[in-house]
Protein backbone atom coordinates (compact mmCIF):
# COMPACT_ATOMS: atom_id res chain seq x y z
CA UNK A 1 0.00 0.00 0.00
CA UNK A 2 1.03 3.54 -0.49
CA UNK A 3 1.37 3.92 3.22
CA UNK A 4 3.33 0.93 4.09
CA UNK A 5 6.17 3.04 4.93
CA UNK A 6 4.41 5.62 7.08
CA UNK A 7 2.28 2.71 8.80
CA UNK A 8 5.58 0.83 9.50
CA UNK A 9 7.17 4.11 11.61
CA UNK A 10 3.87 4.68 13.31
CA UNK A 11 3.88 1.04 14.61
CA UNK A 12 7.94 0.29 15.16
CA UNK A 13 9.74 3.14 15.83
CA UNK A 14 7.36 5.66 18.06
CA UNK A 15 9.07 8.62 16.06
CA UNK A 16 12.47 6.97 16.88
CA UNK A 17 12.86 5.68 13.29
CA UNK A 18 13.78 7.13 10.14
CA UNK A 19 13.05 5.37 6.93
CA UNK A 20 14.58 5.53 3.87
CA UNK A 21 12.48 4.55 1.10
CA UNK A 22 13.94 4.64 -2.53
CA UNK A 23 17.42 3.49 -3.87
CA UNK A 24 20.92 2.81 -2.22
CA UNK A 25 22.27 4.52 -5.84
CA UNK A 26 20.35 7.52 -4.76
CA UNK A 27 22.87 8.60 -2.02
CA UNK A 28 25.51 10.27 -2.74
CA UNK A 29 26.92 11.40 0.47
CA UNK A 30 26.76 7.86 2.68
CA UNK A 31 28.97 9.53 5.39
CA UNK A 32 26.33 12.39 5.75
CA UNK A 33 23.18 10.04 5.37
CA UNK A 34 24.48 8.30 8.63
CA UNK A 35 25.92 11.13 10.91
CA UNK A 36 22.75 10.67 13.08
CA UNK A 37 22.58 6.90 13.16
CA UNK A 38 23.34 5.12 15.91
CA UNK A 39 21.78 2.11 14.30
CA UNK A 40 21.21 0.72 11.02
CA UNK A 41 19.24 -2.32 9.69
CA UNK A 42 20.21 -3.26 6.52
CA UNK A 43 17.30 -5.30 4.87
CA UNK A 44 17.43 -4.21 1.25
CA UNK A 45 18.12 -6.84 -1.12
CA UNK A 46 16.86 -7.71 -4.71
CA UNK A 47 16.08 -11.35 -5.43
CA UNK A 48 15.86 -11.44 -9.12
CA UNK A 49 18.17 -10.79 -12.03
CA UNK A 50 21.78 -12.35 -12.68
CA UNK A 51 24.15 -13.29 -10.65
CA UNK A 52 25.92 -10.01 -12.12
CA UNK A 53 23.17 -7.89 -10.57
CA UNK A 54 22.31 -9.13 -7.84
CA UNK A 55 26.10 -9.04 -6.63
CA UNK A 56 25.63 -5.47 -7.98
CA UNK A 57 23.08 -4.50 -5.95
CA UNK A 58 23.34 -6.65 -2.85
CA UNK A 59 26.71 -6.96 -2.36
CA UNK A 60 28.81 -3.80 -3.97
CA UNK A 61 26.51 -1.30 -2.53
CA UNK A 62 26.08 -2.57 0.68
CA UNK A 63 29.59 -2.68 1.00
CA UNK A 64 29.36 1.17 0.08
CA UNK A 65 27.51 1.16 3.16
CA UNK A 66 29.36 -0.39 5.10
CA UNK A 67 32.91 1.59 4.15
CA UNK A 68 30.67 4.86 5.54
CA UNK A 69 30.18 3.18 8.64
CA UNK A 70 33.78 3.14 9.55
CA UNK A 71 33.58 6.64 9.67
CA UNK A 72 30.66 6.92 11.66
CA UNK A 73 29.07 6.41 15.25
CA UNK A 74 27.47 3.13 14.52
CA UNK A 75 26.79 1.46 17.39
CA UNK A 76 25.36 -1.85 15.55
CA UNK A 77 24.80 -2.68 12.22
CA UNK A 78 22.14 -5.42 11.66
CA UNK A 79 22.61 -7.29 8.61
CA UNK A 80 19.90 -9.25 7.15
CA UNK A 81 20.92 -12.27 5.50
CA UNK A 82 19.32 -15.31 4.34
CA UNK A 83 19.02 -18.92 5.91
CA UNK A 84 20.20 -19.98 2.42
CA UNK A 85 23.71 -18.98 2.68
CA UNK A 86 23.83 -21.79 4.99
CA UNK A 87 26.33 -25.26 3.82
CA UNK A 88 22.88 -26.99 4.77
CA UNK A 89 24.14 -30.25 3.23
CA UNK A 90 26.47 -30.97 6.01
CA UNK A 91 23.66 -30.31 8.71
CA UNK A 92 22.25 -33.53 9.70
CA UNK A 93 18.94 -34.42 9.92
CA UNK A 94 16.90 -32.46 13.03
CA UNK A 95 20.23 -31.04 13.61
CA UNK A 96 20.08 -27.65 14.78
CA UNK A 97 21.26 -24.30 12.25
CA UNK A 98 22.72 -21.49 13.94
CA UNK A 99 25.39 -18.45 13.55
CA UNK A 100 28.04 -21.87 13.87
CA UNK A 101 26.42 -23.13 10.55
CA UNK A 102 29.30 -23.54 8.00
CA UNK A 103 28.73 -20.90 4.94
CA UNK A 104 28.45 -22.64 1.88
CA UNK A 105 32.27 -21.90 0.41
CA UNK A 106 30.71 -22.25 -3.68
CA UNK A 107 28.35 -19.77 -3.89
CA UNK A 108 28.34 -20.21 -7.47
CA UNK A 109 27.02 -23.40 -7.55
CA UNK A 110 23.74 -21.83 -5.82
CA UNK A 111 20.80 -19.66 -7.15
CA UNK A 112 21.87 -16.20 -8.16
CA UNK A 113 20.01 -14.58 -4.79
CA UNK A 114 21.87 -17.10 -2.67
CA UNK A 115 24.94 -16.47 -4.90
CA UNK A 116 25.03 -12.76 -4.03
CA UNK A 117 23.76 -13.25 -0.11
CA UNK A 118 26.72 -15.84 0.36
CA UNK A 119 29.19 -13.24 -0.85
CA UNK A 120 27.26 -10.33 1.38
CA UNK A 121 27.50 -12.12 4.10
CA UNK A 122 30.99 -13.38 4.13
CA UNK A 123 32.22 -9.58 3.27
CA UNK A 124 30.02 -8.60 6.55
CA UNK A 125 32.47 -10.78 8.51
CA UNK A 126 34.68 -9.32 6.67
CA UNK A 127 34.09 -6.20 7.32
CA UNK A 128 33.58 -7.19 11.04
CA UNK A 129 37.01 -8.66 11.57
CA UNK A 130 39.19 -6.26 9.85
CA UNK A 131 37.19 -3.15 10.59
CA UNK A 132 35.60 -3.50 13.57
CA UNK A 133 31.96 -3.39 12.12
CA UNK A 134 29.68 -3.69 14.92
CA UNK A 135 27.83 -6.27 13.09
CA UNK A 136 24.65 -8.73 14.34
CA UNK A 137 23.72 -11.37 11.64
CA UNK A 138 19.89 -12.32 11.17
CA UNK A 139 19.47 -15.28 8.96
CA UNK A 140 15.73 -15.34 8.75
CA UNK A 141 13.72 -18.52 6.88
CA UNK A 142 11.09 -18.52 4.32
CA UNK A 143 9.77 -15.06 4.69
CA UNK A 144 6.21 -15.22 3.22
CA UNK A 145 2.88 -13.35 3.50
CA UNK A 146 1.26 -11.16 0.58
CA UNK A 147 2.03 -10.77 -2.41
CA UNK A 148 4.17 -13.73 -1.70
CA UNK A 149 2.57 -16.99 -1.49
CA UNK A 150 3.23 -19.54 1.64
CA UNK A 151 4.20 -22.28 -1.25
CA UNK A 152 7.89 -21.01 -2.13
CA UNK A 153 9.55 -23.18 -4.28
CA UNK A 154 11.70 -24.93 -1.69
CA UNK A 155 8.57 -26.34 -0.66
CA UNK A 156 7.15 -27.44 -3.60
CA UNK A 157 5.92 -26.18 -7.50
CA UNK A 158 2.51 -25.40 -8.71
CA UNK A 159 2.46 -26.62 -12.74
CA UNK A 160 -0.38 -27.10 -14.38
CA UNK A 161 -2.69 -26.56 -11.85
CA UNK A 162 -0.91 -29.94 -9.99
CA UNK A 163 1.58 -29.21 -6.54
CA UNK A 164 4.56 -31.26 -6.77
CA UNK A 165 5.95 -31.29 -3.05
CA UNK A 166 10.02 -31.42 -2.65
CA UNK A 167 12.25 -32.48 0.12
CA UNK A 168 10.22 -35.35 1.66
CA UNK A 169 9.31 -34.99 5.32
CA UNK A 170 12.12 -32.08 5.75
CA UNK A 171 10.74 -29.85 8.10
CA UNK A 172 10.61 -26.17 6.69
CA UNK A 173 11.29 -22.89 9.08
CA UNK A 174 8.87 -20.30 7.49
CA UNK A 175 8.20 -17.27 9.38
CA UNK A 176 5.39 -14.39 8.20
CA UNK A 177 6.77 -11.51 7.17
CA UNK A 178 5.58 -9.04 9.53
CA UNK A 179 6.55 -11.13 12.63
CA UNK A 180 10.40 -11.11 10.85
CA UNK A 181 10.17 -7.16 10.58
CA UNK A 182 9.28 -7.20 14.07
CA UNK A 183 12.27 -9.16 15.24
CA UNK A 184 14.32 -6.80 13.22
CA UNK A 185 13.16 -3.80 14.92
CA UNK A 186 12.87 -5.15 18.32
Amino acid sequence: PENYFDEIKKEAGKGKLELFRGSFNEIKDWEEALKKVDTVIHLASIKAGSVPVQISNNVLLTEKLFTAVKSSNIKRFVLCSSLGVVKAGEVKRGGLIDEKSAIDDKPELRDPYSHSKIVQENLAWEYYEKEKLPLVVVRPSVIFGPPDPLLTPRIGLNLFGFFFHLGGSNVMPISFKDNCADAFVN
